[in-house]
């Protein structure tokens, strides 16, 4: 019962949360549940994910309560607070702009930044994660890089230049779990295909959680947001 929450009721209660990024900055737990919280509302927002990523933005300016928190957590929380934060922020890259004006807007100026800061300053620290042995932390690793190759071209190849395709883990990650599998598995792996197929094409977030689905499938949607980018010079390189 009751009426549900007026605009201005959601926005207050987002606050209440970020807020607790800052406050709450040395508390795994609260942290994670903080941005699981924050991601749940970005994905089911009825104002929209870009309102939800303008309001973080508005209360935390670059990004910086966000990359703080990887640097406290990336040694001894990089399960419990790593890979909401990764599955977080590659949701708020997904936000792309509606028309050409927006895209040097304030929200997507600095989305911008924080994907080009990513791919400059913080690829060691999404290697340890694609070499974790950790499904869920593979999967966030890979999810951030396709959030951020699937902007643009010009962020496409930051990522295509910056991404170490020698790690011995690779080959690994894009290999079907259990190759040989019986039939429910296998109307199982289909249908999360076609769930990947929407997934990657469709522009903001979807339905489906990265995170949960297998390895393979979320390596094959980073390689396609470099093949898809637009950008005719990738694609040789890339293949």
């Amino acid at each position: 019962g009751g009426e549900p929450p007026t605009r201005e009721e959601r926005e207050a209660a987002l606050r209440e949360t970020i807020a607790r990024l800052s406050d709450d900055a040395d508390e795994p737990q609260t942290v994670a549940a903080a941005l699981v919280a924050i991601r749940k509302d970005l994905r089911g927002s009825p104002d929209g994910p870009a309102a939800v990523v303008k309001t973080y933005l508005q209360m935390s300016p670059g990004f910086a309560d966000l990359l703080s928190l990887w640097d406290a957590h990336h040694l001894n929380n990089a399960q419990r607070v790593g890979v909401p934060l990764l599955a977080l922020l590659a949701d708020m890259l997904r936000v792309k702009p509606a028309a050409a004006a927006e895209a040097q807007g304030f929200v997507h100026l600095q989305l911008d930044g924080v994907a080009r800061a990513l791919c400059q300053r913080r690829m060691r620290a999404v290697y340890s994660h694609l070499t974790s042995g950790v499904r869920t932390r593979h999967n966030a690793g890979l999810t951030l890089l396709a959030a951020i190759a699937g902007r643009n071209a010009a962020l496409a190849w930051e990522v295509f230049r910056a991404f170490d395709f020698s790690l011995k883990e690779l080959p690994v990650l894009a290999t079907p779990r259990g190759a040989v599998g019986d039939k429910n598995k296998k109307s199982k792996s289909s249908s999360s295909k076609r769930l990947l197929t929407s997934n990657a094409t469709s522009n903001g977030t979807s339905n489906v959680d990265d995170i949960s689905l297998p390895s393979r499938h979320v390596f094959v949607a980073f390689a396609l947001a470099l093949l898809e980018s637009g950008d005719k010079t990738l694609t040789r390189p890339v293949l």
